[in-house]
């Protein structure tokens, strides 16, 4: 199903009222995004075109940050938080390491392992954390005091429930799948993407809805879903958005009393739509398209003036990258580096790792290895920085 038939149900719904019952949808200056004659290119895109300079944070020596592929940034005024697959290491702003926010090991305020990402609630100070065995969040505050522990995220039905933000007093969260019987029709997005819920009165105070729902596959025991599903999300100040990874949407809120298009993607003709994805999810499609998967857009980070975002074309065995501006055209994906023409520090930089990058204060940090600082044509901002050194924080400039 196409964007424009998005739209028109999102406006035939406003002007019918018939919209989710907590709060009502409406539709705010909508941008648009073409990528409808998108085509693979080994030519580098330019940093310019949505960066207006960079500085850099070295970053202290001890602990040793592990590979960066599972490794998250959160910035707030006071401090740095990165985010490893084991650990939350807090650092000053300046990149001096303070501590981390917990424990590793079997105690009741310990973490035995973490699962999945830690999930900020700067407005309240406090990180909740999966630990493996356990079927609550622990909860640490951000100088790694234990504080307790969230509701249980298992539903009705077994279901489980994935906290994706905070914002104050307010969670936002989707609930997983449940596998359903061999041959039932079934569409694995369900009614709605995500809620958001009051904690202090524990009530659901606002729905995404999912307007495709009547699509639907029939389960043939298998299940293939984007590694961004259910939903892509992010906080950049005030400003949370979220992605429904199998809709080509980004909506943005900002005190959830509405949520609002931000972002609307035009596919090409050839790229998997809303239909496909559903059916190919469950394995409802035919062994041709099975050996000949369609492209499609991977995972995407809005800016205000556009969109980065990984691409999954024909070309190659791995994502690709590009950059779109609000309102224009996505020319080309590419899995070359992008050019720095800013400065002299790095020569090229790759967005590889575009999901664990974060925006604040019109400003995009990403780490990167400090390696690449020495490669031909690079050249390191530091003086003490080594091949060997723990990654660099990157500050980028948006325009």
């Amino acid at each position: 199903m196409r964007n424009s038939l998005l739209i028109s149900l999102l406006m035939s719904l406003i002007i019918t009222s018939c919209v989710q019952k907590e709060k009502s949808l409406q539709i705010k200056q909508v941008k648009e995004l073409n990528f409808q004659d998108i085509t693979y290119s080994n030519t580098p895109q330019k940093l310019s075109e949505f960066i207006e300079s960079i500085s850099y944070i070295q970053l202290s020596e001890d602990p040793l940050i592990p590979d960066l592929e599972k490794v998250n940034l959160v910035i707030d005024d006071k401090a740095i938080y990165i985010d490893t697959q084991e650990q939350v290491l807090k650092y000053t702003p300046n990149g001096d390491f303070m501590q981390p926010l917990f424990k590793l090991g079997p105690g009741p305020e310990e973490v035995s392992f973490k699962l999945g990402k830690a999930i900020f609630n700067l407005e309240k100070e406090f990180v909740a954390i999966r630990s493996y065995s356990s079927d609550q969040y622990k909860l640490f505050s951000l100088n790694g005091d234990l504080l307790g522990a969230s509701q249980q995220y298992f539903g009705e039905e077994k279901r489980r429930k994935q906290i994706v933000g905070y914002d104050g007093n307010n969670e936002i969260y989707c609930w997983d799948y449940v596998l359903p019987e061999y041959g039932t029709e079934f569409n694995i997005d369900g009614s709605v993407f995500c809620y958001v819920r009051d904690m202090s009165t524990n009530q659901t105070i606002l729905q995404l809805p999912n307007f495709h729902d009547d699509i639907k596959a029939t389960y043939k025991g298998k299940i293939a879903v984007n590694g961004n599903w259910p939903i892509m999300y992010g906080k950049q100040d005030s400003l949370h958005w979220i992605k429904p990874a199998n809709v080509d949407t980004i909506y943005q809120t900002t005190d959830f009393s509405s949520i609002t298009p931000w972002y609307v993607i035009h596919k090409k003709n050839t790229a998997a739509d809303y239909k496909f994805i559903i059916h190919a999810a469950v394995g409802d499609i035919s062994r041709s398209e099975i050996s000949s998967p369609k492209e499609d857009i991977y995972y995407v980070l809005p800016l205000k003036s556009g969109i980065l975002f990984s691409y999954w074309g024909k070309e190659t065995q791995e994502p690709c990258y590009g950059y779109c501006p609000a309102n224009g055209k996505a020319n080309q994906y590419s899995d070359v580096p992008f050019e720095n023409d800013i400065d002299n520090y790095l020569n090229e930089v790759s967005f590889q790792h575009l999901s664990n990058c974060y925006v604040k204060n019109d400003y995009l940090y990403m780490l990167v290895d400090a390696f690449l600082f020495f490669e031909e044509s690079s050249s390191s901002p530091f003086k003490t920085l080594t091949p060997d050194s723990n990654p660099v924080i990157l500050k980028f400039k948006l325009k």
